[in-house]
């Protein structure tokens, strides 16, 4: 996930990711950056199997069987734009789904999904997205708590049964 979130008054940005246990999520990485400010700026990266305290996800105490994750908290300046990069995994069924939920207005996001040839991925669809291969682009803004849907399944062409 990419993003650049623009202050529009002085106040504290934290980068976020929450997960269902059954998610089975792990950060590989996770960076911001300040435009104005470097001294702002960290970068965590996972080498290999090695755990990085810094992006290990921790139960959510206010919800069983939830997990989260949040990087320090950066103070903004009103106008200053903080460009965020998370990249994280989650271990899923062959068919199944994911939801990418909204907790802060975001403004045209755009989704890139892709999978092995055996499988067929895709996400939500409605009149206001632009489809352009395995590209989403969603020309509206996502209001906390709504969300987009990733779904996959086998993929009936190439999947052969074992019986």
């Amino acid at each position: 996930m990419r993003s650049k979130v623009v202050a529009v008054r002085k106040t504290e940005y934290e980068q976020l990711l929450a997960s269902e246990e059954s998610e089975n999520a792990h950060i590989l990485q996770a960076s911001v950056t300040s435009d104005l400010d470097p001294a702002k700026n960290y970068d965590y990266s996972r080498n290999g199997t090695q755990t990085i305290p810094e992006l290990s996800l921790k139960p959510k105490l206010s919800e069983p069987m939830a997990f989260e994750w949040k990087g320090p908290k950066t103070p903004i300046r009103k106008g200053e734009t903080i460009s965020t990069y998370l990249k994280f995994n989650i271990t899923r069924g062959m068919e199944d789904f994911w939801i990418l939920s909204h907790s802060a207005p975001t403004i045209s996001p755009r989704v890139r999904v892709m999978c092995t040839n055996d499988l067929t991925i895709t996400a939500s669809c409605n009149e206001r997205v632009q489809k352009n291969g395995n590209e989403y682009n969603y020309r509206q803004v996502f209001v906390p708590g709504e969300s987009i849907i990733i779904r996959w399944e086998r993929n009936r062409d190439t999947y052969k049964s074992d019986t």
